[in-house]
């Protein structure tokens, strides 16, 4: 196990609510708040309704796994995939609504 310093700091913060977190358990933790913090800085810079309620919809799936506890490997990795789609969902939500299409 890693000394403390050598976390990085999202992994200080998981482990601040999750102690028992290590290995890839944690490194998934880290994910989904990642992407729970992607989906606040998403969240309301879009015109387009869908857009802002996929990023919701991420941001409250990810804030409630990231920190909960005695979740397996296997569920969290689920939890990490649904994010990353919503995530990317929403950015295309986005640019759909978006009259000039920038992809």
């Amino acid at each position: 196990m890693m000394a403390g310093s050598e976390f990085t700091p999202e992994a200080r913060h998981v482990i601040n609510f999750v102690p028992d977190a290590e290995g890839e358990e944690l490194e998934l933790r880290v994910r989904l708040l990642k992407a729970r913090d992607m989906a606040a800085a998403m969240r309301g810079r879009s015109d387009s309704p869908l857009a802002d309620w996929l990023a919701c919809q991420c941001h409250d799936h990810a804030g409630v796994m990231v920190f909960a506890a005695r979740q397996r490997e296997a569920r969290l990795d689920l939890s990490v995939q649904l994010c990353r789609s919503l995530i990317r969902a929403a950015m295309a939500a986005d640019s759909l609504h978006c009259e000039e299409f920038p992809i």
